[in-house]
């Protein structure tokens, strides 16, 4: 999926789609296998901060409830997106066993990074599809703001695809 984390309810969408194909908060929570939920926020810091807090994870299930909790903390937010919303957001995605470790220098992250996404976003022509959307199947889809219909859309897409 991706998602312009400029605006909140891109990424409210984006959340949808992600539980949609796996309520990592369940109990029960099972690894659906073949489904890859990626999302990519049109940040260069944002990519690399969420890159840096799954990246840390050891399990699928670990790596997805930190995905959740990054993105949840910065659709929550109320204006623009400045450097202390990310770094508050990577802050949240962390385990309460991690809380205490000092975070990463974003700058230093998002150099780390580069910026081929970027390119290959433009190159592609993506740049010219409405967020938030998503590929399945190497088609696209646009999956609009309302969290439920976006969830929806995504399944069928995948549905289509597999």
């Amino acid at each position: 999926v991706f998602a312009d984390p400029f605006k909140s309810g891109e990424l409210t969408a984006a959340l949808a789609v992600l539980d949609k194909f796996a309520d990592i908060d369940a109990d029960d929570w099972v690894d659906p296998g073949f489904v890859v939920a990626k999302i990519y926020p049109l940040d260069a810091r944002c990519r690399a901060a969420l890159a840096w807090t799954t990246a840390r994870r050891v399990s699928l299930a670990q790596k997805l409830r930190a995905k959740r909790k990054f993105l949840a903390s910065l659709a929550m937010r109320s204006y623009g997106l400045e450097t202390a919303h990310v770094d508050s957001a990577l802050k949240a995605s962390l385990d309460k066993k991690h809380k205490k470790e000092p975070l990463p220098d974003l700058d230093n992250l998002t150099t780390i990074a580069g910026d081929d996404f970027d390119y290959d976003f433009r190159h592609l022509g993506l740049d010219a599809v409405k967020t938030p959307f998503l590929i399945a199947g190497g088609k696209i889809v646009e999956l609009g703001l309302d969290p439920e219909a976006a969830a929806k859309a995504a399944s069928s897409a995948v549905s289509r695809a597999a």
